[in-house]
């Protein structure tokens, strides 16, 4: 895995050792937009970078977007499917090489 941060290389980037694993961590979700055709919503996926490729969001095994694109590090924008998703849904995040990405967030 390459590490990037938002606001660059970090000096002193060289002294990580190839044995440093980063794992990614869905944080939370925000809803911007609404209708009766989905919702715009953006998840803040720590770890998760632009080159990074997510089949999609689920709750349970259902997909949950329509289409998935990573704005910018740690932002997923998903458009949804009409779909009432059921309160207390556990979201997580498929990634292209089958690697699941759990909530980091207990909150209910």
């Amino acid at each position: 895995m390459q590490l990037y941060f938002d606001v660059g290389v970090p000096k002193g980037n060289n002294l990580l050792a190839p044995e440093i694993a980063l794992t990614a961590k869905l944080v939370s979700f925000s809803v911007q937009t609404g209708s009766p055709g989905g919702s715009l919503i953006t998840a803040n996926v720590q770890g998760i970078g632009k080159k990074t490729k997510i089949t999609n969001i689920v709750y349970g095994e259902k997909d949950m977007c329509k289409t998935v694109t990573v704005k910018a590090y740690g932002k997923v924008e998903c458009m949804t499917n009409v779909v009432e998703i059921p309160n207390g849904s556990e979201m997580k995040l498929k990634l292209a090489d089958g690697t699941i990405v759990e909530c980091g967030n207990s909150d209910p």
